[in-house]
């Protein structure tokens, strides 16, 4: 057998958006993936690493369960730990059991690694294993409403200039998985919005608060109070400006809008419903793209470019 020593490093707790210092409030009743970051603490690889999970939720004993897949052990050192949560299959992964989120309270996630190909002192076996609390709040509810907008049309805006219902539809169920099903109104407006690319994507939020989704309305005034409800504008694919980005969300207003790209909708938007529950970009002076902001982030906070936010 190949000597080693295992290092679990780091344990993620996510249900969308998350820090490696778990910074990101968790809710009850919301589908939690664990993922375990575990090196080799010496030169060479490991493969075939195996993770498990256990863990107490208000002091209860929760029974170990073993995450689906398995991994290789690169040599501890940052940049692998970038490139380990850039791509998901280099963790060992762990769906956690729903009641194990059931109700609000303290949960302690205790992870551990292994792999049959290496052979470790009893020393050694001591990092192996590593702890986390997380505090699992009430789950409240959530309100979104997605609005179609219709481009590249003056007065005639038909259903044919905005996204299709298959579009909206898939919108919609992503956002709904973002959520316990019980616990959020996630719907589709009976409004549209228009829009013209060739101007700027201010109007698009802007027409969303100014309109307040009454956009065929005369005479509207801007609510003195602002909305619970957040308004996400969608864009069809076909006009995507690369100079907008992805989309867009204002925090204070609850209202953006997310292009249907498909190669980067589904991070896009779970980045763009962080920005509309109040979260801003990590700022540390450095740009967007590779490589990203250092993890983990201070307080609740975004990747400037959205890839890091798992």
């Amino acid at each position: 057998l190949q000597s080693a020593d295992l290092l679990l490093s780091e344990i993620e707790v996510t249900q969308s958006i998350q820090d490696l210092k778990n910074s990101v409030g968790l809710v009850a009743g919301k589908p939690t993936t664990v993922r375990l970051y575990a090196f080799n603490n010496g030169p060479g690889t490991v493969a075939r690493v195996q993770g498990y999970v256990s863990g107490t939720l208000n002091g209860q004993a929760l029974a170990e369960i073993r995450c689906f897949n398995t991994t290789t052990a690169e040599p501890a050192n940052t940049p692998q730990l970038y490139n380990a949560r850039q791509d998901a299959v280099r963790t060992p992964i762990c769906q956690l059991p729903a009641t194990w989120f059931r109700s609000p309270g303290t949960l302690v996630i205790t992870g551990r690694v292994e792999s049959g190909q290496i052979n470790e002192s009893s020393a050694q076996l001591q990092n192996n294993r590593k702890s986390v609390s997380v505090t699992i709040a009430p789950s409240l509810t959530l309100k979104v409403e997605l609005v179609p907008i219709r481009t590249n049309c003056t007065n005639n805006c038909t259903k044919a200039h905005g996204p299709s219902d298959a579009e909206m539809f898939g919108a919609l169920q992503l956002v709904r998985t973002m959520y316990p099903a019980s616990r959020i109104e996630a719907v589709i407006s009976k409004g549209w919005l228009k829009w013209d690319p060739k101007v700027r994507t201010g109007d698009v939020p802007n027409s969303l608060f100014r309109n307040y989704l009454l956009p065929q309305t005369k005479g509207q005034k801007v609510p003195e109070r602002l909305s619970d409800v957040i308004r996400l504008g969608i864009i069809p694919n076909d006009v995507y400006e690369p100079r907008f980005g992805n989309g867009w969300c204002n925090g204070y207003m609850k209202v953006g809008y997310v292009y249907v790209v498909p190669s980067s909708y589904h991070e896009t938007a779970g980045h763009e419903l962080g920005h509309c529950l109040g979260m801003n970009h990590v700022n540390d002076g450095q740009a967007a793209g590779p490589p990203f902001e250092n993890y983990p982030y201070n307080a609740q906070q975004l990747s400037a470019a959205g890839e890091r936010d798992h």
